[in-house]
């Protein structure tokens, strides 16, 4: 029996750990070939090497895509990694001829992954086409482009599979499975809050604050400002944060 040859990207750790349970369920098909591309910020020591956390994990890796120049990841340097993944995507699908590529959420490896697999007519799927964030957000562009380019379609929630619907996109191509994220945490072993509180050294009987902030694509140059006044409200504050 020929399998098929599903090619899957991941640039990113944060990609990679809602990916992970999908490509080990690839990896134990019988029905199935994982062509695992590494790209992006996997391979950059300043962001972690998180290559390593796939090697660990012993999930095969069929080619690594270098696109990011080390300790130079401005703007301009951005766009030209862009074009230089779309010419290299192109080279190592072209190679691995999958019958299927299969790319996640919004970020510029899978989008220079996309063009290249459409100038090579390979059928492409996508994970959370649809979800909504700011307009004007560079995430909202880049995964609503990836949709246009895509021909299967896995949306996490019905509001995002009605997005793809009213972007033009035929039904049957729509398939309503959920986040992949949901399946990990199920996997995952939590800490119960008595762990919690002993791990970060924090008094369980005062009130406690998980602080997460998000950057503004627009105002990255502001980022550092906008993190300091947070700061500066839950330090006014004077409750143990985390």
């Amino acid at each position: 029996m020929n399998l098929k040859r599903i090619c899957i990207v991941t640039g990113t750790r944060s990609e990679y750990g809602i990916l992970r349970l999908l490509l080990k369920k690839i990896v134990e098909s019988k029905e199935l070939e994982l062509l695992l591309v590494v790209t992006g910020t996997h391979l950059l020591k300043k962001f972690g090497y998180t290559i390593s956390q796939i090697i660990e994990d012993k999930i095969p890796i069929s080619k690594t895509i270098p696109m990011y120049i080390e300790n130079d990841y401005n703007e301009v340097n951005l766009g030209k990694a862009v074009g230089k993944a779309i010419k290299n995507f192109t080279e190592v699908l072209f190679e691995l001829k999958p019958n299927l590529l299969l790319v996640l959420g919004d970020r510029y490896e899978p989008f220079a992954a996309v063009i290249a697999a459409s100038t090579l007519s390979i059928p492409i799927a996508h994970i959370h086409g649809g979800d909504n964030v700011f307009r004007g957000q560079i995430d909202e562009q880049i995964r609503h482009a990836i949709t246009k380019f895509a021909h299967i379609h896995f949306p996490a929630t019905p509001k995002s599979a009605k997005r793809i619907e009213l972007m033009g996109e035929e039904k049957w191509r729509l398939h309503m499975v959920g986040s992949p994220s949901i399946d990990m945490i199920y996997k995952e072993k939590l800490l119960n809050k008595i762990e919690i509180y002993k791990k970060f050294n924090l008094d369980s009987k005062k009130p406690l604050i998980l602080c997460v902030q998000h950057p503004y694509v627009f105002e990255a140059k502001l980022a550092g400002d906008q993190m300091k006044n947070t700061l500066n409200v839950l330090k006014e504050m004077a409750l143990q944060t985390i």
